[in-house]
């Protein structure tokens, strides 16, 4: 009897010490995405480094605002709601599967369209559609589709694109709320990765001629602060590591958050405390989440592009 009492008391504390295995999720529908999103695509950096490698080392344009993208994304979409921005884009998801931006009439007016759809499946999983649209000549530029995950309550989405073009592109989804003036003293943290490309080494063949040698790619970081002043002027401390070496820098400038809640960063060589070692990146901005964090794209050369975040400290 002590025996078999004691067995059966282990059985008790084996199955209520045994982590218990949750249930799948279940229950989403396309009503879990409704709202704002900030989109960005975390591996952007990497992506324009391949693609520089694939085309015979030349170097290439980042996705920036002055190339037109091969397939219609979540990156330099001159349909998000905040203009085309490498890297990032802004889109309202409506709750019943459509995805809205903006259009542009023929005489440059422009106004909401639906530019996009997604379907949200039980599972929380869902896939997303960007509508097709042409370029300057007319041609057609596929949109691009993706297979997400909705994570939060939705109020995250990770997603891949599974379409031909730029296929194994990941990124998230981000819940926005109204933009944000951010007009008053604060200071936010900030963090890139990712790689440049060196400047090309020339080779002249002896008549006065000669080829390019592609540059070599290496490691480019940057972690900082950025500080506003509440009068629209901001400070910026950083520090950037560039093929192994280690810079530490500071600067300023101004910056302004629009309507559409991209944020711009001017720097200002003449800004108190700018050290000499400095040197301006080509662009700095992004998109704000809220008041307390968002998303940045810095481009540090004419041929990198990198996406990275800021929350406050």
């Amino acid at each position: 009897m002590t025996l078999r009492r004691t067995f059966a008391i282990g059985i008790t504390l084996l199955c209520c010490l045994l982590p218990h295995l949750s249930a799948a999720i279940s229950g989403c529908n396309n009503g879990y995405l409704l709202g704002n999103y900030n989109a960005q695509i975390s591996s952007n950096n990497l992506q324009n480094v391949l693609n520089a490698m694939n085309n015979s080392g030349s170097t290439v344009t980042p996705s920036g605002t002055t190339t037109t993208p091969a397939v219609v994304g979540f990156a330099n979409n001159p349909r998000s709601l905040s203009g085309n921005m490498p890297g990032t884009s802004r889109f309202y998801f409506d709750g019943n599967g459509a995805i809205v931006g903006n259009a542009t009439t023929s005489n440059g007016a422009t106004f909401s369209a639906a530019v996009g759809s997604y379907t949200v499946n039980l599972d929380c999983t869902a896939t997303i559609t960007m509508a097709a649209s042409t370029n300057a000549a007319g041609a057609a530029i596929p949109g691009a589709t993706f297979d997400a995950v909705l994570t939060d309550g939705g109020r995250s989405v990770l997603f891949v694109e599974t379409d031909a073009t730029g296929m194994g592109t990941v990124g998230t989804l981000q819940k926005a709320s109204s933009c944000v003036g951010l007009n008053y003293p604060q200071s936010f943290g900030f963090s890139f990765s990712g790689a440049t490309q060196q400047a090309a080494a020339s080779t002249g063949n002896g008549n006065g001629s000669g080829t390019a040698a592609a540059g070599a790619f290496v490691p480019f970081s940057e972690i900082g602060t950025i500080s506003t002043s509440g009068d629209g002027s901001f400070a910026l401390t950083v520090t950037s590591i560039n093929n192994g070496a280690v810079t530490r820098s500071k600067a300023g400038g101004t910056y302004t958050v629009g309507a559409d809640c991209s944020l711009k960063l001017s720097f200002s060589s003449s800004f108190p405390g700018t050290t000499a070692n400095f040197k301006a990146p080509v662009s700095l901005s992004g998109l704000t989440t809220d008041n307390s964090q968002g998303l940045l794209v810095l481009q540090p050369d004419a041929n990198t592009s990198l996406t990275g975040t800021f929350a406050v400290q």
